[in-house]
């Protein structure tokens, strides 16, 4: 796809704004903050992530994402090593962990702490709502732990 090229002086505006909603999205899943999501989520989100199919619609994407931390206690996100922002795109390298308590991804718990990393590429809408979403996870490294084998 051919894209416009934007003058540098509003690419680095933009890039600004973006930053702000970006940290201000992360807080608000960091938080489980559902009502600080919403207003941050585009009605026709897309999610995409390696391990499932894509979750698209803001209604879907709030029942998944209401899911998809069940069987994991105090999930934190220890550091974001690396964040790179053009225009209204994002992409972030971070760290999680989380204590295992319960089903996750389909391993019983083990009550074990887990950890393990994700890389996330974002787009924002001119308003300020993210738009897209692709993650990435080192989906190895998580499932040995969740299958009770220690990181190597």
């Amino acid at each position: 796809i051919s894209r416009p090229k934007l003058p540098t002086d509003v690419l680095a505006a933009q890039s600004i704004e973006t930053e702000r909603w970006v940290k201000a999205y992360l807080k608000a899943v960091d938080e489980q903050d559902m009502e600080a999501i919403d207003a941050l989520v585009d009605d026709n989100v897309e999610y995409h992530d390696v391990r499932y199919d894509p979750v698209i619609g803001k209604a879907a994407a709030t029942e998944w994402g209401a899911s998809l931390f069940g069987g994991m206690a105090d999930i934190v996100r220890e550091k974001i090593a690396n964040l790179a922002i053009t225009g209204r795109r994002v992409i972030a390298e971070y760290e999680f962990s989380g204590t295992h308590t319960g089903t996750y991804l389909g391993f019983p718990a083990t009550g074990k702490k887990i950890h393990w990393w994700g890389c996330a590429v974002y787009q924002f809408t001119d308003a300020g709502r993210l738009v897209h979403q692709t993650y990435y996870n080192d989906v190895e490294a998580l499932e040995s732990q969740l299958a009770g084998k220690p990181l190597q």
